[in-house]
């Protein structure tokens, strides 16, 4: 039982700890491995939070989008009980994050798309107080990274990113797809992955 109405967008867990994030800016967190969950916040108006990371049990965050198209980054030092939001542009465009990973709990990314079309992907190494953006000419749904050395990203058009740098680079590879992917996940190695989309 989740308490909410809204739909849930995004999940992640750290052991027995995990968050969820969903429409109306809701976030949820459990502490007993899903069993039950508690709410952080809830039925704002507009945004919400396709994107989730856990760094450890006691450090997430959530991305999205707030109540005025703004790409939106709430972190919490608590397991999810309280969030510090964080709003942003990617430079000064208006738009809203898809994903969010930390690599500690100064320096992350979040990956966005722009109204305008475009695909972003943000990146900061001040906990969420300045951002730097990189565009794409493509909407970016997702990413990963299984180690800080080689992450993905991925989005339409068959989109897939390579980073070798945290996040400060990328380089486009050849998914052999043009349906848009949705989502991806690599084993711990950043050898086996998997990209899923539409179109099955």
């Amino acid at each position: 039982a989740s308490g909410v109405e809204n739909g849930l967008r995004s999940v992640w867990f750290n052991g027995v700890n995990g968050i969820a994030g969903g429409d109306s800016q809701t976030i949820l967190y459990s502490t007993d491995a899903g069993a039950s969950w508690q709410i952080s916040q809830t039925d704002f108006f507009g945004g919400g939070f396709p994107g989730a990371h856990m760094l450890s049990p006691s450090i997430g965050f959530v991305a999205g989008q707030n109540s005025i198209f703004q790409p939106l980054m709430e972190a919490t030092t608590d397991g999810g009980a309280s969030w510090d939001p964080h709003a942003f542009y990617f430079d000064e465009s208006e738009g809203g994050g898809t994903d969010v990973f930390f690599f500690d709990q100064n320096t992350g990314v979040v990956s966005g798309t722009v109204f305008d079309g475009r695909g972003a992907i943000a990146r900061t190494t001040d906990a969420g107080v300045s951002w730097s953006t990189l565009f794409f000419d493509q909407f970016l749904q997702a990413l990963h990274f299984p180690q800080p050395t080689s992450g993905f990203a991925v989005g339409s058009g068959g989109r897939i990113s390579h980073s070798t740098d945290t996040g400060i680079t990328w380089t486009d590879q050849t998914s052999g797809t043009s349906a848009n992917l949705n989502d991806i996940s690599f084993a711990s190695d950043a050898l086996r992955g998997i990209a899923v989309g539409e179109s099955g």
